[in-house]
């Protein structure tokens, strides 16, 4: 998923794997305020920026999100 929004230099919360199974209002208030979520979106729309790179930044959102989880944190 993250890998098609890399290619396209288009960040589609649909396809993010940090905003599944969330509702609208939670998606807006993730891509708000998550820094993780920021991150990954800037990394994925950054003119430029090569592939591996920006995945290298999403994947590091997404391990950080998921022990977040298994912490029992907010944030994910």
């Amino acid at each position: 998923m993250c890998r098609a929004m890399v290619e396209s230099g288009r960040f589609d919360p649909a396809l993010c794997p940090l905003l599944m199974d969330l509702s609208p209002e939670q998606i807006i208030e993730r891509l708000e305020n998550d820094p993780d979520i920021r991150a990954c979106a800037l990394a994925v729309a950054t003119p430029g920026i090569d592939t591996e790179t920006a995945l290298s930044v999403c994947a590091q959102s997404l391990k950080r999100a998921r022990a977040q989880r298994r912490a029992g944190g907010a944030a994910a």
